[in-house]
């Protein structure tokens, strides 16, 4: 919701323009959008390691990870407009750690996908476009706009359904204890 707000505030092409360069003019903004998005995939992460096995652990340590780097993306701005390479130590770090979150992000989901072992099928599709989509971004680094936007979107989509699919197994075990207790 607040980086469609930066798009609000700032409509100049957003098709070519990465979501970072919102925060030259709006940095406390983006920043909060960072945030916020750390603090979803943190607080996804225990119920993916409650689930065991390796990918569940994995997929946990994945999002903290993502975590991690985003939070360094949020604290190191992005140099200006599509400037590739970086002009800056500043701009190569927001840069560097803007593309390793995303293949966290993406794997770490793809993996929490997996560890639900009754959406074996949904993993599979969710990750193909994971993989799909995020492959230009950390292949170019002048891929930008329409692309970048798609990776965010199946990124969170995938997020909030698996933490949905998460909740409803979890009260679903839940009341099945309960009932059928010995």
């Amino acid at each position: 919701m607040i980086v469609g707000i930066l798009h609000a505030l700032d409509p100049r092409d957003p098709w070519r323009r990465f979501v970072s360069e919102y925060g030259i003019a709006h940095p406390l903004l983006l920043g909060v959008a960072f945030g916020a998005w750390a603090l979803a995939a943190v607080s996804l992460a225990p119920g993916l390691w409650r689930l065991g096995g390796k990918s569940g652990r994995a997929s946990g340590a994945l999002l903290v990870l993502f975590a991690a780097l985003i939070v360094v993306a949020a604290v190191f701005r992005i140099d200006g407009p599509s400037l590739a390479p970086p002009a800056t130590l500043e701009g190569a770090i927001h840069i560097g750690s803007g593309r390793a979150a995303v293949a966290a992000l993406g794997l770490g989901v793809c993996l929490g996908w997996a560890a639900v072992r009754s959406r074996r099928r949904a993993a599979l599709v969710l990750g193909l476009l994971a993989v799909g989509f995020a492959a230009p971004v950390l292949a170019s680094p002048t891929s930008v706009g329409l692309t970048q936007r798609v990776v965010v979107g199946v990124e969170l989509g995938a997020m909030v359904l698996l933490a949905r699919t998460l909740t409803l197994d979890n009260r679903h075990t839940t009341v099945r204890d309960t009932v059928h207790r010995p």
